[in-house]
């Protein structure tokens, strides 16, 4: 009997510490593949609503992909089927004037068919290479005005009438903003402050010569030294008195083009030789 009262004191001990083991932690007294809405509801209150909302608590669980919409909107347009078909006749008014001349010092009195030569090689280059020039994605444009971004961004620079201003060192000239680091006391602030900017936008620092007879002669090695620490070399563009850096996006697209300008280099040599083995 004694025996037995103690196994059953320490019956309820244990069934006491498991009780208590499951209000710490719910999770634990459930299935593991149950929801965590299942787990929520069991232990509400009793007075909350019949028709208690767990979509926001269960919604927080789970990480929000990005959808394909907003995937497929930061990709810049294709150039398109007229324009294609624009470059691939381009390629064959190219393609075909060649093989005319060959077909020239092969054959002159073959009239027939360097006209032939002539007018149906780019009619049919532009059928073949039209759907796959057109194919190609253009460089992402932004459409907000970068001027009013730049000066925005630089108002805190200015120094006042007679020194560097908003107004007076900072222009647009349609394709890339011109900012003028001459007069400023800050010049490397204001490069930094604009660097974030070359992501979708051109720039072009006006830094002068770098000669002893500037106004500033060590402007644009400091300048110039500071955007090749942060700009890949692909980037950026030196002239005689400015730095340029571009975005990304027209640096892929300038890539691809030049990749395909090498592919038909390659190849139209080969057919012409072709050409020429052929009409001999």
């Amino acid at each position: 009997m004694h025996g037995s009262g103690i196994e059953g004191k320490r019956c309820e001990k244990k069934r006491d510490e498991q009780e208590t083991g499951y209000a710490e932690y719910p999770s634990s007294y459930f299935d593991f593949f149950s929801p965590v809405t299942e787990t929520v509801a069991l232990h509400s209150p009793p007075w909350a609503p019949h028709l208690f909302n767990y979509y926001r608590f269960e919604a927080s669980l789970h990480f929000k992909w990005p959808s394909s919409r907003g995937m497929a909107e930061e990709l810049p347009p294709r150039i398109g089927l007229m324009t294609g078909l624009q470059a691939g006749a381009f390629i064959g008014l190219f393609l075909g004037f060649s093989l005319a001349v060959v077909s020239a010092l092969t054959d002159p009195d073959a009239l027939v068919r360097l006209l032939e030569l002539m007018c149906l090689t780019p009619l049919i280059c532009a059928v073949l290479l039209g759907p796959f020039l057109g194919w190609r994605r253009a460089p992402l444009y932004s459409k907000e005005d970068p001027l009013d971004e730049a000066r925005d961004c630089l108002e805190r620079f200015n120094e006042g009438q007679g020194k560097w201003r908003v107004l007076s060192h900072v222009r647009g000239d349609g394709r890339a903003v011109r900012i003028d680091l001459h007069n400023s006391t800050h010049p490397l602030a204001i490069v930094q402050a604009t660097l974030p900017m070359t992501q979708k936008h051109t720039l072009r620092y006006i830094v002068g010569r770098g000669e002893q007879r500037s106004r500033s002669p060590e402007l644009r090695n400091q300048v110039l030294s500071y955007v090749e620490q942060h700009i890949p070399l692909n980037r950026r563009r030196r002239t005689s008195s400015s730095i340029e850096v571009l975005p990304p996006s027209v640096i892929e697209h300038m890539e691809s083009t030049h990749v395909m300008h090498r592919r038909l280099f390659y190849v139209l040599p080969i057919i012409l030789i072709f050409a020429w083995l052929e009409m001999r």
